[in-house]
């Protein structure tokens, strides 16, 4: 099983690339849509781990699902707002001046706070590598993607979600479900 290190014991964590989950990349640079109140210790520890020299990674997946998931809560939060019609559909959503100025934002955080500071990896997965992640189980296929991710680059993810708690790979996290190996 992988190690399990406390997001607040930032010097036990050893000098390895950092894989961010999206989670903690929507903890961090898009706050307003976090009531959680560990999600502030996550930017606090970016803050850390970029003055001690630690390299942050993060791949096309996580961008996906950052982008998608702001995406689907903005809309959302439109439809309870009442601003649309009841058959306002997701694309006619995304199609609007509304949905189109939310993706830019998204798009400008991305590009200006996110990807100056985050190496983007990625991984050739082979036929076989895909066989062995549609596998029903606990984790979704994007986790197994990030999972595998962090294996081939001997990365340590930095996650909230606690999925990944089967998963034999080395996280930092608050999530104290996470910490129980």
């Amino acid at each position: 099983m992988g190690r399990r290190f406390r997001l607040e014991k930032i010097n036990e964590i050893p000098l390895r690339t950092l894989f961010f989950d999206t989670n903690v990349l929507m903890y961090i640079f898009f706050p307003e849509l976090s009531v959680f109140p560990w999600s502030r210790g996550y930017s606090s520890f970016l803050k850390q781990v970029m003055t001690r020299q630690f390299k942050l990674a993060l791949d096309i997946t996580v961008l996906s699902e950052i982008i998608n998931t702001i995406m689907r809560i903005d809309y959302s939060q439109f439809k309870e707002s009442g601003s649309a019609p009841d058959n306002f559909s997701f694309k006619n959503y995304r199609a609007s001046s509304q949905g189109k100025q939310n993706l830019s934002h998204i798009h400008s955080v991305i590009l200006r706070q996110i990807l100056p500071f985050f190496e983007v990896l990625d991984i050739q997965f082979s036929k076989s590598d895909i066989h062995k992640l549609l596998v029903t189980d606990s984790i979704d296929f994007n986790d197994k993607i990030i999972a595998s991710l962090c294996r081939k680059h001997d990365c340590i993810l930095v996650t909230n979600d606690r999925d990944f708690n089967s998963v034999d790979i080395d996280i930092v996290s608050s999530n104290p479900k996470l910490m129980q190996t």
